[in-house]
């Protein structure tokens, strides 16, 4: 792990509109600022965001913006006030963080994932009942460190284990992959179109690519997929949906930490939210 040099002004979570909307009004205010992409799927070539997106994106890097395809995978706030946001094995020291998320960064779950929950064949909680795993297959969905922790706790107990990420990028750090590596534990990207629970409880999972997997249990991790559970241990305030509450400013209850976009309960636009950054500097 390194340390970066610089200490920025800003670091922020989404890479899109709303993300490089706020870069471009702090670069613009001589603040030093880094985006970082959330780990949603691109748009498709050649469609209108797509498009929207490659100008946005040329004019942030205009202004002095550096943007990083790699996605932070943690976010610590430490003594004196700053945050350290950590990307693969990179520490960057921000004054602030603004999550910036939009609708796109939200993915949609395979057909079948929530119904399969409410049916009890996916548990959310290997700690609990980890045991039920003994002598199985087993597959744990997710792809931040907290879910390569549970996969490597159910190790323990199944006969296999496979880590299945819905086809999302790895939002963990090298000392990850090589515990996942030493365990023996593959890490499958494929995309899942669809889950189909027999009787017995076992799973088949329907992949992109045509393929069939399956497993006697499944274990998914609690959380979202927006993003939000990055600064979900700093303990900020959350609305009944799970969304982050902010000021009329964009200002979560944890100083330093800001919202806009899907991530915040009632976002304010990304320009208005800068602006409070700025003056917070």
């Amino acid at each position: 792990m390194h340390t970066s040099p610089q200490k920025l002004d800003c670091v922020i979570i989404g890479a899109g509109p709303a993300g490089l909307s706020a870069a471009m009004e702090l670069a613009a205010m001589q603040h030093a600022v880094r985006i970082f992409d959330t780990g949603a799927v691109p748009p498709a070539s050649g469609s209108d965001r797509a498009r929207l997106l490659s100008r946005l994106q040329a004019e942030a890097i205009h202004h002095g913006v550096r943007i990083s395809s790699s996605v932070v995978h943690r976010i610590e706030k430490i003594v004196g006030g700053d945050f350290f946001c950590f990307s693969g094995d990179e520490a960057i020291r921000a004054r602030t963080v603004l999550l910036a998320l939009d609708c796109a960064d939200a993915q949609p779950l395979p057909a079948g994932f929530r119904l399969a929950i409410r049916r009890g064949a996916i548990r959310q909680c290997p700690l609990c009942d980890g045991s039920v795993a003994a002598g199985k297959r087993v597959a744990v969905v997710g792809n931040d460190t907290r879910s390569v922790g549970e996969a490597l706790y159910l190790n323990h107990f199944a006969s296999s284990i496979a880590l299945l990420t819905l086809g999302r990028p790895l939002r963990f750090a090298d000392h990850d992959r090589a515990a996942l590596r030493e365990a023996g534990i593959p890490t499958l990207q494929d995309a899942i179109v669809r889950v189909d629970v027999a009787k017995g409880g076992n799973a088949s999972l329907h992949l992109r690519n045509g393929a069939i997997r399956r497993y006697d249990a499944l274990y998914a991790i609690p959380g979202d997929d927006t993003g939000i559970d990055l600064v979900r241990c700093l303990g900020p305030e959350f609305d009944d949906e799970g969304l982050l509450e902010v000021n009329g400013e964009g200002r979560t209850s944890i100083a330093g930490l800001y919202a806009t976009g899907a991530a915040a309960c009632a976002p304010k636009p990304a320009a208005v939210t800068a602006k409070a950054i700025h003056c917070s500097l």
